[in-house]
């Protein structure tokens, strides 16, 4: 399988119990991402996390494109979360949404 084909199927969830309502969360290497609250009578609420490529400077004109898991980036996204306050939590999933 290709690196291309394995980040499109690569998906991670943050599984968010707070109902605080965060900015969107930016990275370079995607953009930003808007964290889900749970909605009056929902327990949880759920974002789905994609996988990416991010690209290196090397300089000379030179680049190199490296591989960041959907795991490693909610892991990253819930990290700064559970900093201001405990709700996020990265699950593994093979399910598309």
């Amino acid at each position: 399988m290709s690196t291309q084909a394995q980040i499109q199927t690569d998906m991670a969830v943050l599984v968010n119990i707070s109902t605080e309502k965060w900015p969107p969360r930016q990275r370079t290497y995607f953009g930003s991402l808007t964290i889900s609250s749970p909605q009056l009578g929902e327990a949880f609420a759920i974002t789905p996390v994609r996988a990416c490529l991010g690209v290196m400077d090397l300089g000379d004109k030179r680049t190199m494109e490296y591989r960041i898991t959907a795991r490693e980036i909610a892991e990253d996204i819930a990290r700064e979360i559970n900093g201001d306050s405990v709700g996020a939590s990265p699950a593994a999933t093979k399910t598309p949404w």
